[in-house]
């Protein structure tokens, strides 16, 4: 396995200026976390970046992914087809993943969803130009260790590698968010971020399993992968920040870097 940095991002559209505005401005403290977080990715001089994204079509089995040599998205959904983004991919590694996970969906042609293009957003911004796949999420979660296998065994080249979790904690935290109101959404991210704080990503899975199924979120599929990959590595780990000014919870977090 050579993953050389790996890390939690937030994906409200809000959060990108040219989207939310004045309003967006509320989430000034995940904005500015996401500018440095965004920055020391850069400074770990990543050949790939792996995203791995909640809102990737969803297949009834396995998991789908992008096999052509550039991928692209934009903003269009949220009243901005101005902002436009473009990738390139890696085949050659999706296809060595694929050797050892075979259930793979191929999305042709597709538009990369916010999941992927918020994080993204940041990260071109801070000059990230190098390849970047981005894999959905399985319906099973008992498949979640047979991807991260996949995954580590593709790696096993030269060239470094980032491993982006995206992910929104829980989506009601107070009355007007978009799941509405619910106790144990703020119990959730409670749990969650004491334990993210100290790199005790083992237990940030374990803690919140009783009030997940309350908290409609999208984070846990993707954290768990990727916690799996790196052996729950929490070297050099950095806590950035958390808030949740509109009802959802926003967390910026290096799980690791070398």
């Amino acid at each position: 396995m050579t993953i050389n940095w790996s890390g939690l991002a937030p994906h409200p559209p809000i959060i990108v200026p040219e989207i939310g505005g004045r309003r967006g401005s509320e989430a000034s403290l995940t904005i500015e976390s996401m500018r440095q977080f965004s920055s020391a990715f850069m400074a770990c001089h990543c050949d790939l970046l792996i995203v791995l994204s909640p809102h990737t079509p969803r297949p009834r089995c396995g998991i789908a992914t992008w096999t052509e040599p550039t991928i692209h998205g934009d903003f269009a959904a949220f009243g901005h087809p101005d902002l436009k983004y473009q990738f390139e991919n890696d085949p050659h590694w999706v296809h060595s993943f694929s050797k050892t996970y075979q259930d793979i969906h191929r999305l042709s042609g597709q538009s990369l969803d916010h999941g992927a293009l918020v994080p993204l957003h940041f990260l071109a911004e801070a000059g990230w130009q190098g390849k970047t796949v981005v894999l959905g999420l399985p319906w099973d979660e008992s498949e979640h260790q047979s991807i991260a296998n996949a995954i580590s065994e593709a790696c096993r080249s030269s060239q470094r590698t980032g491993l982006l979790a995206s992910g929104d904690m829980s989506h009601c935290l107070k009355h007007g968010a978009p799941a509405g109101f619910h106790p144990m959404g703020q119990e959730f991210d409670s749990l969650f971020i004491a334990h993210i704080k100290r790199g005790e990503y083992k237990k940030a899975l374990h803690a919140t399993g009783n009030s997940r199924s309350k908290a409609c979120e999208d984070v846990i599929g993707s954290c768990d992968i990727a916690w799996r990959v790196t052996d729950y590595n929490h070297h050099h780990f950095e806590f950035h920040s958390y808030e949740g000014p509109f009802g959802v919870g926003y967390c910026v977090s290096t799980f690791h870097r070398d």
